[in-house]
């Protein structure tokens, strides 16, 4: 038996939904959540700092993405 073999092709995951119409809907450029999201993001954070000021909106930012990762920790943990 080979070890050097070289691996399996993971590009491709298996089907979700029997219809390839249905399956194909589900499929996504990785980039897509950015595309979408990054433009809200920003303006919001800049509404955001605007209305706080620059130190408080930091702040607040920091407080979230704390608290976000957080309850992703323990979520996925439980």
């Amino acid at each position: 038996m080979r070890t050097d073999a070289p691996p399996p092709d993971l590009g491709a995951s298996p089907a979700i939904f029997p219809s390839p119409l249905l399956d194909r809907l589900t499929r996504a450029h990785p980039a897509t959540p950015a595309v979408l999201f990054l433009p809200v993001v920003v303006v919001l954070g800049y509404l955001g700092i605007r209305g706080l000021g620059m130190a408080e909106g930091l702040s607040a930012a920091f407080a979230g993405y704390l608290f976000w990762t957080l309850c992703e920790y323990w979520g996925h943990r439980t």
